[in-house]
């Protein structure tokens, strides 16, 4: 159950839901509905200079893809996260969350593909 694209391990997931595809599928149902709108939240908060909400906005993300267990994913929105606090930082922005918007695209194929394994 690995997308080797992205490299995600849907173990975690499989292991808190006790196997219950039902459940699973309404978890990456929820990030697949969840991402394209926190990715053009992020890019609006970006744009706009709004670096705390940004900051709030990847926080709040973190605990929505943690389940996938992918350390790229997981440590690029807290990068954004952090960097998005710390002024001296916010130059680095633009090119997290453009990184981020590639592994957005991928992230949501892997979940596409899951989906469609698991619904069968």
């Amino acid at each position: 159950m690995t997308h080797k694209e992205l490299e995600i391990d849907f173990a975690q997931l499989s292991m808190l839901s006790e196997d219950d595809p039902e459940f699973m599928i309404e978890i990456l149902e929820l990030i697949q509905d969840q991402s394209p709108g926190v990715l053009t939240e992020m890019k609006t908060q970006l744009q706009s200079g709004s670096y705390l909400a940004l900051s709030a906005t990847a926080h709040k993300y973190k605990s929505s893809i943690n389940i996938l267990g992918n350390s790229v994913i997981d440590n690029l929105v807290n990068s954004i996260e952090k960097n998005a606090k710390t002024e001296e930082k916010w130059e680095e922005l633009d090119d997290l969350v453009q990184e981020f918007e590639s592994v957005c695209d991928r992230l949501l194929e892997a979940v596409k593909v899951e989906l469609e394994e698991l619904k069968g």
